[in-house]
This record gives C-alpha cells, structure tokens and sequence, in this order.
C-alpha cells in the first residue's frame, strides 16, 4: 500500500494551487492528480462535507484515498495537497495517527490580505451574497455559530500561531517546513528548491513558474463565475483549457472577464488590530519577521 509522505496543508487562499502545480513538474515528486482529497478533515464524516455545501469531490474512506496513490512508480516524494488540514484541529490528530512520520508543508500569507482573498474566492464561486466586505466580516460570528460553510470563516482562519501550535504539539519541528506566500511571489526559485531539500530530492531542479493559478478576483457578471466555478469541477477541464488555449491569450481572456476590488484602508487597519497578537506569537513559532503583516 502506498500512503503520502507529505502532505500541503494550507493555508487556504494563499498559494497551495501553485505550489501544488510547481511541484507536481519534479520527476520525483507524485502528487495526486486529485488536488484536494480533504481526506483528513472529513474521514469517515460524509455528513459533514454535505453540511459544508461542498460540490467538489471529497475522499471519506482509506481504501479510496489510497487509490490516490496508485500511479506512484518510483518517485521519492508522495503528497498532496488539502488546504483545510491547518484549519480544522481535528485533521492534525488524524495525520499524526495515519502518518506519523509524514513531512508537512504549510504555506502563510498576511492574514488580511488572505481573509479579503476567501471573501472574493467566495463571491466568484457564488457562495457570498453580501457585497461588501465589511459587512461579509461582521456576520462571521453568527455564521460560525449558526454551523455555516467554513467557506465563510474568513477572518478565523488567519489565526495561524493559534493553528500551527497544534502540528508542533504533534510532530517534531523536523518534520515541518513554513514557508511565505510573500516568498512565492518573490523568489520563487528560492522557495522551491528549499524544499525540494526538505522532501529530500533534487534541488537542481528548475519547474516552470510562469503561471499563477487561481488568483484572487470576481467576475463582472455574477452568472459567469457561477458557470466557471461549476465547469471547472469537471475533471481534467482546467488542464484542457491550459492545452488549447496559449497562456497569454488565456491571461488576456481573465483580465476581461475578472476584476480586482481593493481593500479599504480603514477594513485593513481593523484587521491588522485584531491579527497583531497572533503575527506576532507566529514570528517566535517560525522564525521569521513578519513586521510588514502589521503595516
């Protein structure tokens, strides 16, 4: 049997899609061609996934989530990708149960930027019917209390220190690797042959980084990013638009179709209040400045 050893998990909106593609290029690197199994969050818990109002396919039981892993020939690096594993407590305990030895990668990004990221991933999937962000951030509280998708839990889910301490509390340092959204954009090259180091395969490996997948942003007519998001849950769809259609071309069409609000400064300030305890706990936790998260 062939299980994953290591898994991406999170956070969600900041940067798991591309890296997950980057990766997916190593020759010794299997990823399952299933981006987003969530196996670990809802093992066994079919209800749960339902009450979430998940469309996409989701793995509950052992025997298909191995079946994930069937292709894997000689590669070194087993993984996937599952961006709800930070965020649900209940998913560390289930991978330290299942794959105690198992390498994990998380990847950060500055905690409003993220929230107000969820917020417009929301809207373009036609899951958010309020309009204005604020307002989307106030109703949060009863949402959560109220058992709504965690699709909503925009601003609970940058509370990373608070998160991560339940892997460190697990699994020894060792096995876990942090990384920045902020490095992703910046130096790519970098970020990815550190851990190519980390999965211990080939550093010298150079994958294509031309592209960033599923970037923020909403479409100008409601209806179209309703039918985008439902076309892309077909199988094999995004990959087949990427083979008939030059990258270019296909940046051209999003930019049409796509816009791009911006965050209000006022919004901004209030967050960053209200995540500065937790940035600056997480600076300790990873070893990392994370100054520019509170400007």
């Amino acid at each position: 049997m062939t299980f994953p050893n290591f898994l991406i998990i999170g956070a969600q909106r900041s940067g798991t899609t591309s890296l997950y593609y980057y990766l997916k290029q190593h020759p010794e690197i299997f990823l399952s061609l299933l981006k987003e199994p969530h196996f670990f969050t809802y093992l066994n818990q079919p209800d749960l996934a339902r009450k979430e109002n998940f469309k996409m396919r989701i793995v509950f039981d052992m025997i298909e989530y191995e079946r994930l892993f069937s292709g894997v020939k000689n590669e070194k690096a087993v993984g996937e990708a599952s961006p709800s594993y930070l965020y649900f407590p209940s998913a560390a305990t289930r991978i330290k149960e299942y794959l105690p030895s198992v390498r994990l990668i998380a990847i950060l990004r500055n905690p409003v930027d993220r929230a107000f990221s969820g917020y417009l991933h929301a809207i373009r999937n036609g899951k958010e019917n309020v309009m204005d962000f604020s307002s989307a951030i106030d109703l949060e509280s009863y949402r959560i209390e109220k058992g709504m998708s965690h699709i909503f839990h925009y601003i609970n889910k940058g509370f990373y220190a608070k998160q991560l301490k339940n892997y460190f509390n697990l699994f020894d340092s060792s096995q876990i690797k942090i990384c920045l959204f902020d490095d992703l954009i910046t130096q790519p090259v970098s970020l990815l042959k550190d851990l190519f180091y980390f999965l211990q395969i080939d550093p010298s490996f150079k994958p294509d980084i031309t592209q960033i997948h599923n970037e923020s942003g909403i479409t100008k007519k409601r209806w179209i990013g309703k039918l985008l998001f439902n076309l892309r849950k077909v199988d094999g769809f995004d990959r087949m638009i990427r083979r008939v259609i030059p990258a270019e071309k296909l940046k051209s069409v999003q930019s049409r179709l796509y816009s791009k609000p911006t965050l209000s400064l006022e919004v901004r300030s209030k967050l960053i209040n209200l995540y500065r305890e937790d940035i600056l706990e997480l600076q300790g936790l990873i070893k990392r400045d994370l100054s520019c998260w509170l400007r």
